[in-house]
């Protein structure tokens, strides 16, 4: 039940889950964290609803949370990060692929790796977002869309700014009514 929940919740997102997002990896770090079976099951339900989290292709969240160890943390996403640039053609999916990637892990890839991170930017801009320009003119509309959003991400520096979901809120607003 539980990859089930997280996949129909990716596969259907409602407009707020990109701000729930952090903390839904986070959840999923501590539930695959404590029950050794959980990662494969989980990404056994991934796999079924998209093909880019099979393990040739995409394989690990990246998420740390204190205290507890991810399998998969910032050295996979590095990893997968390097593999999906290399290996994988240019598209709409795969640049929404980035996109989401990027948006969920720039922070703390840049954090961990500073200067190579960077680097790895300038190269999606220059390589990556260039062949997308050469694509299928039907999905250019589409596509402007995401390349707009990955260049102001890279161009606004947002990779430097930690996301406001990361850190869970440990308190409510509306606790300060009663």
């Amino acid at each position: 039940m539980f990859a089930e929940k997280v996949v129909s919740q990716s596969a259907n997102p409602q407009k707020s889950f990109s701000g729930i997002a952090f903390a839904y990896s986070r959840f999923i770090v501590l539930v695959t964290s404590k029950i050794p079976l959980a990662p494969d099951i989980l990404l056994a339900e991934l796999n079924r609803a998209c093909i880019y989290t099979v393990p040739k292709h995409i394989s690990y969240f990246v998420t740390e949370v204190n205290g507890f160890q991810n399998l998969h943390g910032l050295r996979e996403g590095w990893a997968w990060l390097a593999r999906f640039l290399n290996a994988l053609r240019a598209n709409l999916y795969t640049a929404v692929a980035l996109q989401s990637f990027l948006e969920m892990a720039g922070f703390a890839l840049y954090r961990r790796y500073r200067t190579q991170f960077e680097k790895l930017l300038n190269i999606i801009a220059r390589d990556f977002l260039n062949s997308l320009k050469e694509g299928d003119p039907e999905l250019n509309a589409k596509l402007n869309k995401v390349i707009v959003n990955i260049r102001h991400y890279m161009e606004s520096k947002k990779f430097k700014e930690e996301p406001d979901e990361l850190q869970l809120k440990s308190h409510l607003d509306s606790s300060s009514y009663f």
